[in-house]
């Protein structure tokens, strides 16, 4: 038998529900850093498969901020970004 889109998005939903949620308390107890690869990966795969659940039942406003919310956490990961302190010690640096 096989499964209607909408049951899948379903699935979908409840998966990316558990590792966004799942990070997040993970975070809350000390076990994982908000900025670390392991809290954005399960914050943006769990975003996008909300995303895409919302996209099959035509909820704009929360695809859009669930796009957004990927977007971020998988920049961040891949496009990671220097502390502004080492930025300023590196132009002092130069001078």
């Amino acid at each position: 038998m096989s499964m209607s889109l909408l049951a899948f998005s379903a699935v979908c939903a409840c998966l990316g529900t558990v590792l966004a949620v799942g990070a997040i308390v993970l975070e809350m107890r000390g076990l994982l850093h908000s900025k670390g690869h392991g809290y954005l990966l399960a914050v943006g795969l769990g975003s996008a498969l909300l995303g895409f659940r919302a996209f099959v039942v035509r909820e704009p406003s929360f695809l859009i901020l669930e796009a957004i919310k990927t977007l971020a956490a998988f920049s961040a990961v891949l496009l990671p970004r220097r502390p502004l302190i080492s930025e300023l010690l590196l132009d002092v640096e130069a001078l």
